[in-house]
């Protein structure tokens, strides 16, 4: 054999292990990759239900300060009418 034959023998072994390597670090990285989507989605789905809850207890107590808002409101006109009635 030739020297250019043993070369060009080296090199195909060369190019195929660098194809196999980088192969196994392609799959190595969309495991990686599925891995972070699966994260994502999971910590998505926990924030939105998170801030659902955090809906609703805005609403609670938006009610809440509606209500002692009316209750003051209400407590104030009687008490003008009261004042109105005893003068």
């Amino acid at each position: 054999m030739g020297i250019i034959a043993v070369c060009m023998v080296i090199i195909t072994i060369v190019v195929v292990h660098v194809s196999f390597e980088v192969r196994k670090s392609i799959n190595q990285f969309n495991e990686c990759m599925a891995y972070v989507q699966a994260e994502l989605k999971f910590l998505s789905v926990k924030m939105a239900l998170t801030l659902n809850e955090v809906h609703d207890v805005v609403l609670k107590i938006s009610s809440g300060i509606a209500k002692v808002t009316l209750g003051s409101l209400l407590i104030g006109t009687v008490s003008k009418i009261f004042k109105k009635e005893s003068n």
